[in-house]
């Protein structure tokens, strides 16, 4: 059950809601209350858990004087406090959006425009003031960053970006690009307009080879008082210390001279009650690297932190009294293999042979297993998110595997022979390769080495080169100076998050593609056939730049041709997520890289380690220490709801922050608490409110009904157990989730598809496609024909239809998103008992926090 100190707080919140008396005097009144009521003594604030997270990214020297809270400065506070929030996030799962600052969203593709409605009741605070939060501050944010940082390059200009009135503005892009409205909404804002403003006028007047100047030598070092935008603010005169490398934040008062702070985001994110089980003062410390701070932790002086240890630095910290567990990292290392390198390295079989040659689970053993996992899969994605991509595209996601008798066919097939244990050359020459990699990286090198030795086992001795990191990143990877080459591979985060494959997303790591221009790169579909890809998208998407070339992919003969990957590129930035013509793209595009292997993979990570003490944080979706729900809990949730960059949601934090890896973002979630409390999601998913109250919220985790069962999720089971693991049987209410489960109908999805080819040796006629995705549920079909109003949530626990007709001669508009309406949270005496819910994300490190924009 919730202690007292939570019920407390509760009341004083929705009393002082209803009533708008002042919250301090109304927390006396209510402490007499509870006191009387319950007859115990209340929890203060000192005894609460304090979070001192110890950041181990590196040294940091703040001198005086610096403009600690402007995003454009290099040792600005951004990066390392969570102060401000975003407009929305994005989980890349499901496709599904939260609102934040945004309260909803237009989409008009005929017009590349989006029109963002914002939220009337949100205050910037610094601890002694507020003042409202308008779409005067949002302009200033986004018309700094496109005309003196060139964000969202080259599809947003300065120009486009409209403020319509105080709590309406518009961008209109050069061109339509869904994923790259997915970073317009999920950025966080930071510039309150008064002071910002000055710097607007000054661009204003400038061109755009002057603004570049203005915001590298002016921007940077403008110095404006810190005013924060979230559930904690950043206290301009106690949160910082020149010279140090200490911050600390603070969990902002419900109400401040009568004005919702902590209350308002309670609404946004209405399980966040269990952020006041912690001290409500958080405290970061900048140390030097790793070992510093898990000497910290195991001395008391740090209380939480996310490391890069070893698998035996982390049974010290298990066997000393702390919790260390591993999380999955959207991250994988692979081996960029040279074409122009000459023969064999440019031919797909050879390629193809490195892929089944190397027995993986032995290569990632030399590190560890457990930190590193074999990666087989030559296509794009994390095997963990295979899962994501629908059936017809899974056929798609075709893995290698350590076999090395197809491994020599292969081989053999373009000439090569063996004689004893070595492989030869079809002129007789021993093959050998060299692989270089960073000094710097230890991990890599070692792993590295382990498939070197693998390769030589199969026959190709094999040599690895370790470079000063320098020179690697600096002169020889971007110079293609190699035959093999490490490379750290980032891809989008499952089906539903384009932004990993858009601007050449992972093809960046493969430096061949972009230095030579003039390479033609060759193409085959999986069944060894070549038929031709040219898609002609409707007019407003040709508009302006980059102009949309409609070959992707054209034959010379039956079973072979080619990819032309910069019409592929404009392209996909262009389309939509869930539409024919994204389908057709990611068939295109896993086709390719099955074909040709232009990354070898080799494995990937699970090597964030989050430590901490065990009071600190109910770990029940974790396998660290195993929890006897893990068979029930859906993998999906663990990695959305982790204390990491690495979840599966995109918000402001993604971009921004990596000292946010504490429970206190879970405790935002609602998913994580202190031990003796129960997180407000597991209460809510043992009731059954989550679903009855907030099936908006279920359906943005991935825990709504339909989901839930098209996933093979036994939400009862799930319930069951969660009441069993947390003891709250009393509570539990089967019959509900029952009812719930009975009323959904498998969802039949029903793809026609027509397509003409005609390919000869010599000519080649483009397939003409012609799509149509029908899916039927039990709503109402819903059709938009100019704006596509989007919320990202929905009131009701069915899934919206959404039929589209997509053909190379039609124009259509298609919502990535349904159409739904936002219904504001409201006092009830069901969250009085407790069904409150909270939704944040959590994040990385950004080194260039403004560059790195796209």
């Amino acid at each position: 059950m919730y202690s007292n100190s939570y019920k407390e707080v509760l009341i004083t919140y929705y009393l002082c809601m209803i009533s708008k008396i002042n919250p301090h005097k109304m927390y006396i009144i209510v402490t007499l209350v509870v006191l009387a009521l319950i007859g115990v003594n209340i929890v203060h604030a000192s005894s609460k858990p304090k979070i001192i997270y110890w950041n181990s990214y590196g040294t940091l020297t703040v001198p005086p004087g610096t403009p600690i809270c402007n995003i454009w400065n290099p040792k600005g506070l951004l990066w390392m406090v969570n102060a401000w929030e975003s407009l929305a996030y994005y989980n890349t799962l499901n496709g599904q959006w939260w609102p934040v600052l945004a309260r909803n969203w237009s989409l008009f593709p005929q017009n590349d425009t989006i029109i963002i409605y914002l939220r009337h009741d949100l205050y910037w605070f610094n601890g002694s003031a507020v003042m409202p939060f308008t779409a005067w501050d949002v302009y200033a944010e986004f018309y700094i960053g496109a005309k003196a940082f060139m964000w969202w390059y080259p599809y947003v200009n300065a120009d486009g970006i409209r403020v319509i009135n105080n709590y309406t503005i518009s961008i209109r892009l050069t061109a339509w690009s869904p994923d790259t409205i997915i970073f317009i909404l999920t950025e966080p804002i930071t510039t309150p307009w008064i002071y910002w403003k000055p710097i607007v006028e000054r661009l204003k007047t400038m061109n755009s080879t002057q603004a570049l100047t203005f915001g590298s030598d002016n921007v940077t070092t403008w110095n404006p008082p810190c005013w924060s935008l979230s559930p904690y603010y950043f206290p301009p005169t106690t949160g910082f210390s020149p010279g140090t490398a200490t911050f600390t934040t603070v969990l902002e008062p419900m109400y401040y001279n009568g004005v919702p702070l902590l209350a308002k985001w309670l609404e946004i994110y209405p399980y966040a009650i269990s952020l006041t089980y912690y001290d409500p003062e958080l405290d970061y410390v900048q140390v030097l690297g790793n070992t510093q701070a898990l000497t910290g932790l195991l001395s008391g002086k740090a209380t939480w932190s996310s490391l890069g240890i070893s698998l035996a630095q982390v049974g010290i910290a298990n066997k000393s009294g702390l919790l260390a567990y591993m999380l999955e990292d959207f991250g994988e290392l692979g081996m960029t293999i040279n074409p122009l390198s000459g023969f064999p390295f440019n031919t797909p079989q050879f390629r193809e042979a490195l892929c089944y040659a190397v027995n993986l689970t032995a290569a990632n053993a030399v590190w560890g297993i457990g930190v590193y996992y074999p990666s087989y899969y030559p296509e794009p994605i994390f095997p963990y998110t295979v899962g994501t991509y629908p059936k017809h595209l899974q056929e798609y996601l075709i893995p290698c595997s350590y076999n090395t008798t197809k491994a020599a066919q292969l081989l053999e097939s373009i000439g090569m022979y063996k004689k004893g244990n070595q492989w030869y050359l079809p002129n007789g020459t021993p093959l050998k390769l060299t692989v270089i990699t960073p000094s710097g990286f230890t991990d890599w090198a070692t792993i590295t080495q382990g498939w070197a030795t693998q390769l030589s086992l199969f026959g190709i001795p094999t040599n690895v080169l370790a470079l000063d990191t320098g020179t690697y990143w600096g002169t020889v990877f971007p110079g293609a100076q190699f035959e093999v080459a490490n490379a750290w591979l980032g891809y989008g985060r499952g089906y539903y998050d384009p932004t990993g494959l858009s601007f050449q997303g992972p093809l960046a790591a493969i430096p061949w593609v972009t230095e030579s221009e003039t390479y033609v790169w060759p193409f085959q579909w999986p069944n060894g056939t070549c038929a031709p890809v040219t898609m002609h998208l409707p007019s407003y998407y040709n508009t302006t730049v980059p102009p949309l070339n409609g070959t992707v992919v054209w034959c010379i003969n039956s079973t072979f041709g080619y990819i032309n990957l910069t019409n592929w590129f404009n392209l996909f930035d262009a389309v939509t997520v869930g539409t024919p013509e994204y389908d057709e793209l990611l068939k295109v595009i896993f086709s390719w890289y099955h074909y040709y292997v232009p990354i070898e993979p080799v494995g990937w990570k699970r090597g964030e380690v989050n430590v901490g003490p065990k009071y600190m944080m109910v770990t029940w979706m974790y396998d660290v220490p195993n929890p006897m729900c893990e068979k029930y809990i859906p993998p999906w949730l663990r990695i959305e709801l982790m204390p990491s960059d690495n979840s599966y949601i995109v918000g402001a934090e993604l971009d921004y922050y990596q000292v946010i890896s504490s429970p206190v973002w879970e405790a935002l979630w609602g998913s994580g608490a202190p031990a003796g409390y129960v997180p407000p999601l597991v209460e809510a998913m043992v009731n059954g409110s989550l679903w009855i109250k907030h099936p908006d919220y279920a359906k943005f985790l991935g825990l709504d009904p339909q989901f839930a069962y098209s996933h093979g999720l036994n939400l009862t089971a799930l319930a069951i157990c969660l009441a069993q693991y947390f003891n709250i049987t009393s509570q539990l209410n089967l019959a509900e989730l029952e009812k719930l489960q009975s009323q959904v109908i498998p969802v039949t999805t029903t793809t026609t598809t027509t397509s003409t080819t005609t390919t000869t040796t010599s000519t080649t006629t483009p397939v003409t496609t012609t799509s149509t995705t029908t899916t039927t549920t039990t709503t109402t079909t819903t059709t938009t024909t100019t704006a596509i109003t989007t919320t990202a949530v929905s009131t009701v626990t069915t899934t919206a239809t959404m039929t589209s007709t997509v053909t190379s001669t039609t124009t259509s508009t298609t919502t990535a998103v349904s159409t739904v309406t936002v219904t504001k949270t409201v006092v009830s005496t069901a969250l009085i008992a407790g069904i409150i819910i909270i939704v944040i994300v959590i994040a990385a490190v950004a080194a260039a926090i403004a560059l790195r924009r796209r």
